[in-house]
């Protein structure tokens, strides 16, 4: 999923699983400055999701995340956004 100008020049490639706590950890961190860099159109962020963890941990949280994600993605760039910072932040 692309967010941001597809002509920036430079580009940050975030790889995922919704369930995954590290992937929690670089969202808090760092999620509000990919934002605002993809906002200024310093960078587009192209974003890269597995459900590793369902495998592992049993369950389908995951999946079930990223079928949300889709369809957040389809509403546009902004709500897929605030969906996937509300998904990490809970």
């Amino acid at each position: 999923v692309v967010y941001g100008s597809p002509s920036a020049q430079r580009v940050l490639h975030v790889y995922a699983d919704p369930r995954c706590p590290y992937c929690k950890r670089m969202d808090v961190a760092l999620g509000d400055t990919m934002r605002r860099l993809a906002d200024d159109g310093h960078l587009t962020l192209y974003h890269h999701f597995a459900a590793f963890l369902d495998d592992a941990l049993g369950g389908s949280g995951s999946h079930r995340a990223l079928n949300a994600l889709g369809a957040a993605a389809d509403v546009g760039q902004v709500p897929f956004l605030a969906y996937l910072r509300t998904l990490f932040a809970h």
